[in-house]
């Protein structure tokens, strides 16, 4: 024992000992391009799979230990009230996704390319402890709020993640630097809002931030973004493990902290979408920023929608409610399974619809996406309705024709044919 605490004191506290996590990224590069080497594996293609893999091992692996101790700790969300699940379960899978995402990215990524990266790091670092506080004692939602600008404003101020360039919409283009800082904090705190509200059912916030996070994993990768791409697709990895606990019957929620998180992750990522979009000539979207609009369809126009309908009915836009898409959706008999299914489908097929009109002038492509939602969403109503008339008013059933087993006894054996009698015939000889 004594030479093992000489030992490990040595490592912690003895500068000869201590390996900078920059020299030991560098040794795990070179031993991996090694033997990945004879693959032709290219180097701006290996860290980032280096940091999906990692990502995903982190999180698979941490998933089941705070699911144990969340359950030691009684640390779980119960059923009841506007909740749909019916066991106890533990709300803390936020922290698998950070904890995947932050260690991977950091290991695998060269600030030195980008020093504003740490500014995103700090930043979600903040926003994540939040989330854990609000899921182990629930906060006010103003306190979140502050939290939440507190977050955005480091990543849009000193970490230089803004809106510089509007690209037409609304005819405007260069905007200046107070205007973009206040319409990127306030783009940062929408995307942190609609990510925590969609977040209703099992596999539904999961589902569409994977996909989300593959499509701008795809873009990175053509534009040449290679410290974007580790990120996204870290964050991929990271998702995947969580979605293999979170289907139904969900084993582990993400909570307030995985969505937050995953919410601010798509901001950042979206304003290194429209740096590409400037910067990059052959672009996949023809430079055109209003295809983010598309990307997160599903949780922008469902956050519109909702607080659209507490303020008209005189309620703050934080109180919770049952007016969700998903919860629509449950009111047709659909389980969680098939609601993750249809909103992420219908997110897809919106990013296809985008790809496909993406070189019409953004202020069409914004109030097509738009009328589009509106669109679906009469649909859903007029089904709804319609299914809940056909439950109030069922139809009246046949008048069937009854059998009376009196008048068959008196025949013979043979000659026992069934005597129909109808329902009045029969309360007349009833009442004979």
């Amino acid at each position: 024992m004594p030479l093992l605490n000489d030992f490990l004191q040595n490592i912690f506290f003895d500068k000869n000992y201590i390996i900078s996590l920059q020299q030991l990224r560098q040794s795990c590069y070179q031993i991996l391009h090694q033997y990945l080497r004879p693959y032709y594996m290219s180097t701006t293609f290996l860290l980032p799979l280096l940091g999906f893999a990692t990502a995903l091992i982190i999180s698979a692996y941490s998933i089941p230990v705070i699911i144990k101790v969340a359950f030691i700790r009684k640390i779980y969300d119960k059923p009841g009230g506007r909740k749909t699940h019916k066991g106890y379960v533990p709300n803390l899978g936020g922290i698998a996704i950070f904890a995947g995402f932050t260690l991977s990215f950091v290991c695998w990524t060269n600030f030195s390319d980008s020093v504003y990266l740490q500014y995103l790091i700090l930043g979600l670092i903040i926003l994540h402890f939040i989330g854990v506080k609000d899921d182990i004692v629930p906060l006010t939602p103003y306190k979140k709020l502050i939290g939440q600008l507190l977050a955005a404003a480091i990543l849009v101020v000193p970490g230089k993640f803004r809106i510089n360039d509007l690209h037409g919409i609304l005819g405007l283009y260069q905007i200046s630097a107070p205007c973009s800082i206040g319409l990127s904090i306030f783009a940062v705190v929408l995307l942190i809002n609609s990510f925590n509200l969609i977040d209703g059912i099992d596999g539904l916030a999961g589902g569409i931030s994977l996909l989300i996070s593959l499509i701008f994993s795809y873009i990175f990768w053509i534009v040449g973004m290679n410290n974007a791409l580790i990120a996204s697709l870290a964050l991929t990895g990271a998702l995947v493990s969580f979605l293999f606990y979170n289907k139904q019957p969900a084993r582990i929620f993400m909570g307030d902290a995985g969505s937050m998180c995953i919410g601010y992750l798509m901001a950042a990522f979206s304003f290194l979408f429209m740096k590409a979009n400037s910067e990059v000539q052959n672009n996949l979207f023809h430079h055109n920023p209003a295809v983010l609009i598309a990307f997160f369809i599903v949780p922008l126009f469902d956050t519109f929608r909702v607080f659209t309908i507490r303020i008209l009915h005189k309620k703050s836009p934080f109180e919770a409610d049952s007016n969700h898409i998903h919860h629509k959706l449950q009111l047709l008999g659909l389980s969680h399974g098939k609601i993750a299914l249809t909103l992420t489908a219908v997110n897809a097929s919106f990013i296809g619809f985008a790809y496909l009109l993406s070189n019409v002038s953004p202020t069409w492509l914004i109030i097509s996406c738009f009328m589009m939602c509106c669109l679906l969403t009469t649909i859903l109503y007029y089904t709804i309705g319609q299914q809940k008339g056909s439950a109030q008013n069922p139809r009246p059933l046949p008048e069937f024709k009854i059998i009376h087993a009196i008048e068959l006894s008196t025949l013979p054996p043979r000659k026992r044919k069934p005597i129909e009698v109808s329902k009045t015939e029969l309360s007349e000889i009833s009442s004979n």
